[in-house]
């Protein structure tokens, strides 16, 4: 991969604005604001992954009753 594809990475990896969607003037400071929130709380961060698991689950479980 190039330098570009390697930024791209690690710019998907953990939040993230969507790349070519039009942003508020705020989303900068927002998207700040929830990955310091996460960085620094543990527990929220730990619900956060529980919760992204449960959806997972769930439409894995959707997709094999079709």
């Amino acid at each position: 991969m190039d330098g570009g594809d390697d930024e791209m990475l690690i710019e998907l990896k953990g939040p993230a604005l969507t790349t070519f969607a039009t942003q508020s003037q705020f989303a900068q400071k927002w998207l700040k604001i929830f990955k310091d929130i996460i960085n620094t709380d543990v527990a929220y961060a730990s619900r956060l992954q529980q919760h992204y698991q449960l959806l997972k689950t769930s439409v894995k479980d959707k997709q094999e009753r079709k």
